[in-house]
């Protein structure tokens, strides 16, 4: 593999990780709005629907990259089990309880 070909392949894995990290906040986005909707906003299945279909195109490139990757190096192509990527979530905050003095007063 050239030097032209390394340094594309960098940013190709780049751009896979970049677009994991926004589907992920996407999915936090969502989460939190879910939680504040009161409402039952009709746009919600659709919403949910998308990017459901973003995580599965973002999933297909990213198998894509690394069979090119693969072919490119001429080793065989053992993927590795696919990576869930799931929304994470904001730990709940703790209550203090009443008889509890506050701090910094």
């Amino acid at each position: 593999m050239n030097r032209g070909a390394a340094d594309e392949q960098q940013l190709i894995f780049a751009e896979v990780k970049e677009n994991d990290e926004d589907l992920k906040k996407l999915k936090n986005w969502l989460e939190r709005i879910k939680v504040l909707d009161f409402y039952g906003a009709p746009a919600r299945a659709t919403a949910e629907q998308r990017l459901a279909e973003c995580e599965e195109l973002l999933e297909a490139y990213a198998n894509e990259v690394f069979e090119r990757e693969q072919n490119a190096k001429g080793e065989p192509l053992e993927k590795p089990s696919p990576a869930k990527r799931t929304a994470t979530k904001r730990p709940a905050a703790k209550k203090k309880p009443a008889n509890e003095p506050k701090k910094g007063r």
